[in-house]
């Protein structure tokens, strides 16, 4: 009896190699550049904070417009509220890390968790 090879071109597995992740010296791990993973994360969110508010404030006051920029966004909780206080509306959108941005003369403005 012949031995059964595999089909030409089929596709065999190979097992995976471990790549072990490399480890910053604690020398490094001060400089001044070094991001960690913490940093990293802020960097993101302000990073994402900073493209939503320009892509709002390319928008305006054409809510339409905005609707789109918020629905596109990941950082937000998909809905405006608006709250009346005294004689006019005010415009808010809630972001899912506790702040929100408001709408002030056709300009967006950012609002940190207070």
């Amino acid at each position: 009896m012949m031995s059964v090879s595999p089909r030409k071109g089929m596709f065999i597995p190979k097992r995976a190699t471990f790549v072990r992740k490399r480890k910053h010296s604690s020398r490094e791990r001060f400089e001044p550049g070094y991001l960690t993973k913490e940093k990293q994360k802020m960097k993101a969110e302000k990073d994402n904070i900073t493209n939503l508010r320009k892509a709002l404030n390319k928008c305006g006051a054409r809510m339409d417009c905005a609707r789109k920029a918020i629905k596109r966004s990941r950082i937000c909780r998909h809905n405006f509220e608006e709250i009346e206080s005294g004689y006019h509306k005010v415009i808010r959108v809630y972001l899912r890390n506790g702040g929100y941005i408001h709408l002030e003369n056709d300009r967006w403005i950012y609002h940190k968790k207070e």
